[in-house]
C-alpha cells in the first residue's frame, strides 16, 4: 500500500492510502490521485513500489517533480521525504499495513532511542556536526526557493524571488544579477540587477560570464582585484572588485543563464560553501526559468492562433476586410495625440486588433446578413465584447487589455453596452477604440451605408450627440491633419484591400 499526505493545495490536508503497488498522479481524470491543479500536467507523476523500496518518475510534466527541494526525473522516496507536484506539496509516509491475509500490525525491524542519538552524537566531531549543519541548511535554502518558484510561472515574479532568496542566503551580498537566454540564437540578457548600495552598477564581465557558459563551471573570487584569473576581465580590474561569485542555469542539459552575486568592497565575503549552495539555488531557479520560458511561448503561440481566427473571420467578409488592423492604426494615432507612453500604446493597438474577436463565436449568418438585423440578431452581436474577453482570458500577457475589448462599445453619454458606462467611468483606451471603430465604419463600404469621406465622418462624430469622448474626436481630427492616407497606409503593416479603401480622402 501507498500511503501519502497532502499538505499544501486545493486537497490540503488530504490522506491518500492506496492499494497496488504503482500510483499516478496528475489531472487526468484516470489518475488514481487527481489534482485539480492548472500547474499539473495530465500525467504527472507516478509512484512504484519495488522490493520494499518506493521509487518516484516525472512523467515529462510541464512544470516537474520536486523531492526535498531538489528537482528530480526519478527518486527514492522514503518516509517523511516531500515532493511537490504543480502547486500541492505532499508528504510521504509509510506503509499502512502488510500483505493482505497478514497482521495489519506494523512489523519493528528496528527501534531507535533517544539515549542511542545521544551515544551516536557524542562519537561525532565537531566536523561533522557543522558539515550536518550545513548540508541541512543549504537544504532548507532549496526547499524555501523551491516552495517559492513552484506558485508561480510568471517570468517577473520568478525573477523577483530569485534575487529575494539569494538576499536571505547570503548576508554579505551587495548585488545580485539574473542573466537569461530566451533563444539560442542570441545573447544573454540581464534580466534582473539589484543592488543594496547606492550608486551606479558597473557591468558585469562578459568574459567571465562567456566563461561560465561555455565550460558551465562555477567561479569563486576572494578577492578579484588581484586575482590572477581576471586579469583579462576589463571590467574587475577597473571596479576593482573584491568578492564575486558566478554560477551557470542549466536545466535538462541545456544553458539557461546565469547568477552573479557581488560584494565590491570587502574581501573574503564567500567561501566553497557559499558557492556550492549558489550553484544549488542556480540549478531549481533554471528550471523555473525554463518552465516560464515553456509558459510564456504557450501563450504566445495561443495568441498567434487567435488572431489567425480573427484574420480568417475577415477575410470571409469582402466589407470587413483589413477592419481591426485600420482601427488599431487609427487607435494608435488618436493615443499618440493624446501623450499615451509607448506601454499604453502597445497594449492599446492589441486590443484594437482583437477587439471583435468574440464575432467568431457569432453564427456566421448573422454576422453576414446585408439587410436588417431582428432584435434577437442584434441581442446576439451585442454579446461578442462579452465573448472576445472569455476567449482571450486564458492569455495572461493580454489581461491588462481586457477591459478595453469588453467595454469598446461603451458610449460616451451611456448609451452603449455591455454595461451602460459613461464618460469618464469608462477606460480611455475603449473611448480611443470605440473612436477609431465607428470611424471605419463610417468610411468603408459596408451593406448598410455609403462610405463618406473623411471630412464628413469626422464632421459626423463631432455632431454625434454625445456618444464619443469630445477629447478623442479632437485628437482623431489632428492625427487625420498630419498626412495623407496613402502615407499611413505606407507605413502601416498591412495594406488595406481595394474593395475596403475609404474613399474621397484628403491628398489621395
Amino acid at each position: 500500500m501507498i500511503k501519502f499526505k497532502c499538505l499544501t493545495g486545493r486537497r490540503q490536508g488530504q490522506v491518500f492510502e492506496l492499494k497496488g503497488d504503482c500510483v499516478v498522479l496528475g489531472r487526468g481524470k484516470d489518475c488514481a490521485v487527481c489534482l485539480d491543479d492548472e500547474a499539473c500536467s495530465r500525467y504527472h507523476a507516478r509512484i512504484v513500489e519495488v522490493g520494499g523500496a518506493y521509487i518516484i518518475t516525472d512523467l515529462d510534466s510541464t512544470n516537474g517533480v520536486r523531492v526535498n527541494g531538489k528537482p528530480e526525473k526519478e527518486a527514492r522516496l522514503t518516509i517523511g521525504d516531500g515532493f511537490v507536484l504543480g502547486r500541492s506539496t505532499f508528504v510521504f509516509l509509510s506503509e499502512s499495513g502488510g500483505p493482505e491475509g497478514e497482521d495489519d500490525s506494523p512489523q519493528i525491524e528496528n527501534t531507535v532511542t533517544l539515549e542511542s542519538v545521544r551515544k551516536l552524537c557524542a562519537q561525532m566531531g565537531s566536523a561533522d556536526i557543522e558539515e550536518l549543519r550545513r548540508v541541512h541548511g543549504m537544504m532548507q535554502a532549496a526547499y524555501r526557493l523551491g516552495q517559492a518558484l513552484s506558485a508561480t510561472l510568471d517570468g517577473d515574479d520568478i525573477y523577483t524571488l530569485i534575487a529575494q532568496q539569494i538576499f536571505e542566503n547570503f548576508p554579505a551580498a551587495e548585488r545580485v544579477c539574473l542573466f537569461l537566454r530566451r533563444k539560442e540564437d542570441v545573447g544573454l540578457e540581464l534580466v534582473r540587477n539589484v543592488s543594496r548600495t547606492k550608486g551606479e552598477d558597473a557591468p558585469v564581465s562578459r568574459s567571465l560570464l562567456r566563461s561560465v557558459e561555455a565550460e558551465q563551471v562555477a567561479i569563486l573570487a576572494s578577492d578579484a582585484s588581484c586575482d590572477e584569473r581576471f586579469a583579462a576581465a576589463e571590467s574587475v580590474v577597473i571596479q576593482g572588485l573584491r568578492s564575486l561569485m558566478l554560477v551557470p542555469m542549466v536545466a535538462r542539459n541545456k544553458f539557461v543563464g546565469a547568477l552573479y552575486v557581488e560584494n565590491s568592497t570587502r574581501p573574503a565575503c564567500f567561501k566553497k560553501v557559499d558557492l556550492e549552495l549558489l550553484a544549488l539555488l542556480g540549478t531549481q531557479a533554471a528550471f523555473a526559468v525554463q518552465n516560464a520560458f515553456l509558459y510564456e511561448d504557450l501563450q504566445v503561440s495561443f495568441y498567434e492562433t487567435i488572431r489567425s481566427l480573427s484574420n480568417a473571420l475577415e477575410a470571409k467578409d469582402k466589407y470587413t476586410h483589413g477592419h481591426s488592423g485600420r482601427v488599431a492604426r487609427y487607435a494608435v494615432g488618436i493615443a499618440r495625440e493624446l501623450g499615451l507612453d509607448e506601454e499604453r500604446l502597445e497594449r492599446l493597438r492589441t486590443a484594437a486588433e482583437l477587439h471583435d474577436i468574440g464575432k467568431i463565436a457569432i453564427p456566421e449568418a448573422i454576422i453576414a446578413k446585408k439587410g436588417k438585423l431582428t432584435n434577437e440578431e442584434f441581442a446576439a452581436i451585442k454579446r461578442h465584447p462579452q465573448l472576445g474577453v472569455e476567449i482571450l482570458r486564458p492569455i495572461r500577457f493580454l489581461t491588462p487589455t481586457l477591459p478595453f475589448i469588453l467595454h469598446h462599445h461603451e458610449r460616451y453619454n451611456g448609451g452603449g453596452y455591455p454595461s451602460g458606462l459613461k464618460g469618464r467611468d469608462i477606460p480611455l483606451e475603449a473611448r480611443i477604440i470605440n473612436m477609431a471603430d465607428a470611424f471605419d465604419a463610417m468610411t468603408t463600404q459596408r451593406p448598410y451605408n455609403t462610405p463618406m469621406t473623411f471630412q464628413e465622418a469626422l464632421e459626423r462624430c463631432r455632431k454625434a450627440g454625445g456618444s464619443f469622448d469630445p477629447a478623442c474626436v479632437q485628437a482623431l481630427g489632428a492625427y487625420l491633419a498630419k498626412g495623407t492616407w496613402a502615407q499611413r497606409v505606407a507605413e502601416a503593416p498591412a495594406a488595406v484591400p481595394a474593395e475596403a479603401q475609404p474613399v474621397g480622402q484628403p491628398g489621395a
